[in-house]
């Protein structure tokens, strides 16, 4: 998909808003937050059509008699969970899947390889509570789409040293909005198509004469992540400046600031343009229900009981 400065420029064109000012029109900050909404309300829709997208798999480890484990923080609605395994054989090659509890079920007493687990305020219980450190669990979760955002600065320098950034500098002869920066305690990094590199980069201020970022120095990044002089700043700990939405649905993030634009605008063009997008999102939902034409299975789930760490 395109950068979200092309599609508020579709918008503007099409909603005849090309002409603003710092005082006068529709502001930007309004085009990126219908943009968000129709991100967000169409990721929901998705998600009720079919679970299989956005699917993004991560693995942690169990410590010794630790019953509660965080859900990531990009988990979509905070509990979208697909699947949670268990490895029990080491070297990730002898996963089981773990049944789902309820909190009726909840044992503290009881320690050992967990069999079940139990959704409980943002985080997961593994019951029985894990007897031993290092046991290797798989989660397949929905991913919460990142935020949209426009760029908010150039790297002009930067220096980083293992997993922290030591300094970072932004380029002051082009566009730099600190304003909006700094209403927020981290930003995120793209490259020059918008893909995200870099996220929840901490920070406490950022100087407008010379462009120094100060980072706080328990900011470290993760591995795989980059950053480089000409990369750009958007708003925000898990923001990117393009959707990770196929192609072929950016016209309906515009379709959605056009409807939005033109009825705050009071608009007579408002209703068709509503109609236009209630088309195109039902011909989207469409094209990700689950119709296939391969052969489907009944699912066989076998229970396993397990003891001294061996599956019976």
């Amino acid at each position: 998909m395109r950068r979200l400065e092309f599609l508020i420029e579709d918008s503007r064109q099409e909603t005849e808003n090309d002409e603003f000012t710092a005082d006068a029109g529709i502001q930007d900050k309004e085009f990126i937050r219908y943009a968000n909404d129709a991100q967000a309300r169409l990721q929901s829709k998705i998600f009720q059509k079919s679970q299989k997208v956005f699917i993004k798999e991560i693995l942690f480890n169990t410590v010794a008699r630790q019953e509660a484990y965080d859900l990531p923080y990009d988990i979509l609605f905070d509990n979208a969970i697909s699947n949670i395994e268990l490895d029990v054989g080491g070297n990730n090659t002898n996963f089981f899947n773990l049944d789902q509890g309820v909190l009726k079920e909840r044992n503290t007493v009881i320690f050992g390889n967990p069999q079940y687990y139990i959704r409980f305020g943002g985080k997961i219980l593994l019951n029985p509570v894990p007897e031993s450190a290092s046991k290797t669990v798989r989660l397949s979760y929905v991913r919460r789409l990142d935020k949209l955002d426009i760029r908010r600065a150039t790297i002009s320098a930067v220096t980083t040293s293992g997993s922290n950034i030591t300094s970072l500098t932004l380029d002051t002869s082009a566009l730099l909005d600190r304003d909006t920066l700094i209403k927020q305690s981290r930003f995120s990094v793209v490259d020059r198509d918008g893909k995200q590199l870099m996220r929840r980069i901490l920070f406490t201020d950022i100087n407008a004469t010379t462009g120094v970022v100060t980072i706080d120095p328990s900011f470290a990044f993760e591995s795989g992540e980059s950053i480089s002089v000409g990369d750009y700043l958007v708003s925000g700990p898990d923001s990117a400046n393009t959707s990770e939405m196929p192609t072929s649905l950016e016209r309906y993030l515009i379709s959605y600031m056009n409807w939005k634009i033109l009825k705050r605008d009071s608009s007579a063009d408002s209703t068709e343009a509503q109609n236009e997008l209630l088309v195109t999102e039902k011909e989207i939902l469409d094209s990700f229900s689950d119709v296939d034409d391969d052969i489907h299975r009944i699912p066989i789930i076998s229970h396993r009981m397990i003891i001294d760490e061996e599956i019976i």
